[in-house]
This record gives C-alpha cells, structure tokens and sequence, in this order.
C-alpha cells in the first residue's frame, strides 16, 4: 500500500492515527519530524494485525509449549546419588524419584553402566539393576569383602521426595536379591560437598570419606543360609509310624493307678452306707439266674442229635 493523507488523530512513540478523507483510521509510521493533534499529514501505513488474531496465536503457543515446560521441570533433576562399589558412578534423580541422568566416574564404572538402561527406572529398581550386574562381572561376590558406599546429595532441597531412610531400604534390598555379604555406609551431603568433589577429581564417597567419617551410618548386609530340605531322600513319610509314635508319647496306666481309684471309689462307697460286698452277691446270682445251667442245655442238645438220627430216648 502506498502512502495514505489524513488528518492525525492519535500520535504514539512510533506511530501515529490518522483519519482519511472518507472516514476511515490509518495506523502509520510516524514521521521525522513533529507533528501535533489536528495536523494533516502523508505518511506510509503500517500492517498490523487485529487484537483477537494476535491473542489467538499467542493462546496455540502457549498450548503448544506448557507440555514442554512441565516436562522439562519435571524430569529436571533434583538430587544425586553416588555410589562406590569399587565402580562408581552418579545417578540423578527427579521429583518422582526416577533416574534422570547416569554418569560414570572411573572407568570401571563406565564398563558396568555400558549397555544398561536407567533413565526413567525408579531409583530402587535402578539399584537393584547395577548391584546384581556388579555381582555377575564380578565386582562383588563371596571370595572378597564387598564394601558399598552412598551418599545423597539434594539439589533442590523443596523438590526432592528421597529421604536418607529410603535410600538405606532400597539400598540393602538390592543386595539381599543378590545374596551376597556386605558392609554399606551412607552419607548425606550438601551442595558445597558435592562441588569440592568435582574439584578435587574424586568420588564424592571418597570425599565424603576424607572430611565427614564420622557423620557416616553403616549397616551390615548378610546373604540367606540355604533352606533344608524337608524330605530325605525322596522317601516319604509313613503315617501309620507318626501315629505310633503319637500314641507312644501317652503314659501308659499302671496297674497301682487302677487299685488308687477303686480303693477310692470304695471308700466313698463305705461313707455313704453302701456295701460293695452285697452288690457284688446280688450281680452274681443274678447273673446265675440269667445263665442257663449247663446240664439242661446238654440234655436239650443230646435230644435234638438223636431226634434228628431218628433214635428215641
């Protein structure tokens, strides 16, 4: 568009307003020299978009980038654990406790971390993953004394969700999933600890070691005693011989227990007037009576064997 005359209406830092001959408003480039309310003018338009088309592009920006934003301060890393097995390497961690960076400190620990995946594994699981590697390269295991340092070092102290406690827990899990002895020592260090280190060239366990001994917690890690086997040799168990031996273990009743308890008994009898000796006379003839004699039952037998033979008496 060329330029455009018209009497000023507005006049701004860089611009100006101007209102044309048939009524219509102008934003333009405002002149070298001076001009005041009222003056007319010929300047060169200047494009400009409207107030609504230029929120609504800002707003799609904005949508565009806040996932991006919360990612990076998301995964953004809040604290450090470092860790001396004799390999040692650093693990950053996130807000959610997650592996966010590794870093090898010596070359041992360059060949332990090589072609392990750690980013974004829980800082528990990432533990158990470089502790039961260690142990299959040999690093630690049964013929040498096995020494595990850690320290924790928070960043941003407002943002970090791992506590000193934590990290003993999953530290001694993991080397309980690796049955092997150990003796762990712990440390929690600040930022100015964490940045002499890098100076000195040294692991910040070693440094840690030097300065702060004594602020150390230690913990003993001891692998499991294999379980026995509850069967021997693959021959089972016979019930019936449990069952003896379950009875065998009852205290067989003697013959001076049972005399105590009728002499007992009788004595009871004697205090409430009852004479054992005549009910012992009564059962018997009573039993006599019920009892046929054994003349009768021979004579009865001796005349069914001759009727049936056919012989009369």
């Amino acid at each position: 568009m060329g330029k455009v005359k018209g009497i000023v209406m507005e006049i701004n830092k860089n611009s100006a307003i101007i209102m044309t001959h048939d009524g219509k408003f102008i934003n333009i480039k405002k002149p070298p020299f001076e001009i005041s309310l009222g003056d007319e003018i010929t300047s060169r338009p200047v494009n400009t978009m409207s107030f609504m088309k230029c929120t609504a592009i800002a707003a799609a920006i904005m949508i565009l980038i806040l996932p991006f934003i919360y990612f990076k301060q998301a995964m953004a890393t809040v604290a450090y654990v470092d860790v001396d097995i004799n390999p040692s390497f650093e693990l950053g961690i996130n807000r959610y406790n997650k592996v966010s960076s590794i870093t090898p400190l010596n070359s041992d620990g360059s060949k332990l971390i090589k072609d392990v995946s750690l980013d974004g594994l829980h800082i528990n699981d990432a533990l158990g993953k470089v502790i039961s590697k260690a142990k299959d390269m040999g690093y630690i295991g049964d013929s040498k004394p096995n020494n595990i340092e850690v320290t924790l070092v928070k960043l941003k102290k407002d943002k970090v969700n791992i506590s000193q406690k934590e990290l003993v827990e999953y530290t001694e899990s993991a080397v309980k999933k690796s049955n092997v002895d150990a003796k762990l020592k712990f440390y929690n260090a600040d930022e100015q600890a964490f940045d002499n280190a890098k100076k000195e060239n040294i692991s910040l366990n070693k440094y840690m070691d030097k300065n702060q001994d004594k602020d150390k917690f230690e913990i003993d890690v001891k692998k499991s005693s294999p379980k026995s086997s509850p069967s021997s040799n693959g021959i089972k168990k016979d019930k019936t011989i449990d069952k003896d031996k379950g009875n065998s273990d009852k205290k067989p009743i003697k013959d001076d227990d049972h005399h105590k308890v009728n002499e007992k008994a009788s004595l009871q009898h004697q205090e409430r007037g009852f004479d054992k000796s005549k009910y012992d006379k009564g059962n018997a003839s009573e039993n006599k009576k019920k009892t046929p004699s054994r003349t009768n039952s021979s004579k009865w037998l001796w005349h069914f064997k001759n009727q049936k033979n056919g012989i009369k008496k």
